[in-house]
Parts: structure tokens; C-alpha cells; sequence
């Protein structure tokens, strides 16, 4: 995109691009979650909003949870998110595929 607001642009198409790229290690994290989640909105004959939420908001929580991790460690680091990385607690769901 031409003007000032480029870098913005590009940047936010980068973050989005990693994001995909990291697809399929959050859904073998989160095989499990998908699995429940999917079975949920599958026997619903006539599914309304919210009702499979509590196997939605798991499925976003691992995905969340395992997008950190991949952060963590992928990421090049300054020193700066050395010290976010180093502070968090990762969870035995969301690194449990990525070792």
C-alpha cells in the first residue's frame, strides 16, 4: 500500500502471513480441542450461536495458548521479548506437539 500508512499494512500482512504459516502446529496442538469442538457443532441439527461455546472458547484458548509458544520460539528476539517469553508460564497443552 503507497502512502504513510504502508508500513502498518505490510507489517499487519507479515503477522498474517506467520499466522498461517504456524497453522498446522496449532492444529496438531490442538487436535483435541478440534475434535470436540467439531463433534459438538456436528450434532447440532440446528446450531444457534453459542451453542457449542465452551468447546469453541478450549479450542481458542489452546490455539491462543500455542500461538504464544510459537512466538516464543520462532520469534528473533530483542531483548526486550526475551523478557516477555522468559516470563510466561507455557502450558503443558500448548507445547506438548512443538518439542
Amino acid at each position: 500500500m503507497i502512502g504513510h500508512h504502508g508500513h502498518k499494512v505490510m507489517s499487519s500482512v507479515q503477522s498474517a502471513r506467520k499466522r498461517l504459516a504456524n497453522m498446522p502446529k496449532v492444529l496438531q496442538a490442538c487436535h483435541n480441542e478440534a475434535i470436540i469442538y467439531g463433534k459438538c457443532v456436528s450434532q447440532k441439527e440446528n446450531l444457534g450461536h453459542n451453542n457449542c461455546l465452551k468447546e469453541f472458547n478450549a479450542l481458542a484458548e489452546c490455539a491462543r495458548a500455542t500461538y504464544s509458544v510459537l512466538y516464543c520460539l520462532y520469534a528473533p528476539f530483542a531483548s526486550y521479548l526475551m523478557a516477555i517469553c522468559e516470563k510466561k508460564q507455557l502450558s503443558s497443552t500448548s507445547t506438548r506437539y512443538l518439542k
